[in-house]
């Protein structure tokens, strides 16, 4: 990561200028190159001070994106099913066990560590917002009154199809079902989630699903991971660092 500040021009408001950087760019990057441009106030006004941001962009630069591997020797590379409930993805440094029930990941090893100690889980929240008039009346007409409006809904998935696809690269599990209330109903239908795990370590996970209908709102929807309490320094790739949306994300910066 480097930085700087372009001087020796002045724009006018809608003018254009041409730049250009002094950069090096890479055969490869795991996460791609970005370059930010930020406006900021030359000096202090009465609504901000100097240096304040008005304004910015990004521009993804046309590098490719390597392939991070996290493990050289994959002849170690196994997948045990103990035919119950367990599946268990292992190879060199690292394992990857699976819970057939919950559609879950149940526990991940790294060089003999614990980094993820308990099962992953699915989650829904209805966030307490102004908009919501009537919906509990909705709730009510539909026998939905146990459903919580400011707080996570207890919930988890019902699995009815599960498979297990060994491939040259890697091995796939896939789930099918819903994803379940204690309320009685479901909240996501034909739910699938698919993990696919690499013989390199790499793992990708895909969830896909339908909100169930004449649902009165469409739920938050994600997956939670717990990690130990030892682990508090956390290294994120993405949007912030304010609060973002996919349908407000502008201000956001990437990296």
């Amino acid at each position: 990561t480097s930085s700087g500040v372009l001087h020796g021009f002045e724009l006018a408001p809608h003018a254009r200028a041409k730049v250009s950087l002094p950069l090096t760019l890479p055969e490869n990057a795991s996460l791609g190159v970005v370059v930010r441009f930020s406006a900021l106030t030359k000096a202090k006004t009465i609504w901000a001070d100097a240096g304040y941001e008005v304004a910015s962009a990004a521009i993804e630069l046309p590098v490719p994106h390597s392939i991070p591997v996290f493990a050289e020797k994959t002849e170690a590379f196994t997948v045990k099913d103990d035919g119950r409930e367990l599946v268990t993805v292992s190879g060199d440094g690292f394992a990857y066990t699976f819970n057939r029930l919950y559609a879950a990941i149940e526990r991940i090893e790294k060089n003999g560590a614990t980094i993820l100690p308990s099962r992953t889980a699915f989650t829904t929240r209805r966030a307490p917002i102004d908009n919501h008039r009537g919906l509990m009346a909705e709730h009510a007409l539909n026998n939905d009154a146990k459903l919580e409006f400011d707080q996570h809904e207890l919930s988890e998935p019902y699995v009815t199809e599960f498979s297990v696809n060994e491939e040259n690269e890697g091995v796939t599990l896939t789930f099918q079902g819903a994803l379940t209330s204690y309320s009685a109903r479901n909240l996501v239908d034909d739910m699938t989630v698919v993990y696919r795990v690499e013989k390199s370590g790499m793992i990708c996970v895909s969830v896909s699903g339908g909100c169930t209908k004449n649902l009165p709102f469409l739920p938050r929807f994600g997956m939670e991971l717990l990690l130990p309490g030892d682990k508090n320094a956390i290294l994120y790739y993405g949007l912030g660092p304010v609060e973002n949306y996919i349908d407000m994300h502008h201000a956001a910066h990437l990296g």
